[in-house]
């Protein structure tokens, strides 16, 4: 079993950070091609072995009948011509 699928707990649908860390290690490592991957691998790993948990946890929650608990984030657009309009629109 890939380590990929064991990013979170299948009875509580929480993300494992041991198995985060792991994940992220490994992936890191296979894209330097050897041990002490550069922070950046590092970084770069982290992110996406993070983004794929989070997609897990969703697509485990969707499978049971469970709101999505993503974040939400919403914005204002200002008017045409607001102040701090850079374009110079009327």
């Amino acid at each position: 079993m890939s380590i990929m699928n064991c990013l979170i707990d299948q009875e509580t649908g929480e993300i494992d950070s041991i198995a985060l860390i792991e994940a992220a290690d490994l992936r890191a490592q296979r894209e330097w091609g050897g041990p002490q991957p550069p922070p950046a691998f590092i970084r770069d790993a982290v992110s996406f072995v993070h983004d794929r948990a989070r997609d897990l946890r969703r697509e485990w929650r969707r499978a049971r009948g469970l709101p999505d608990d993503a974040p939400v984030i919403m914005t204002e657009v200002p008017a045409w011509g607001a102040s701090g309009d850079s374009y110079g629109r009327v």
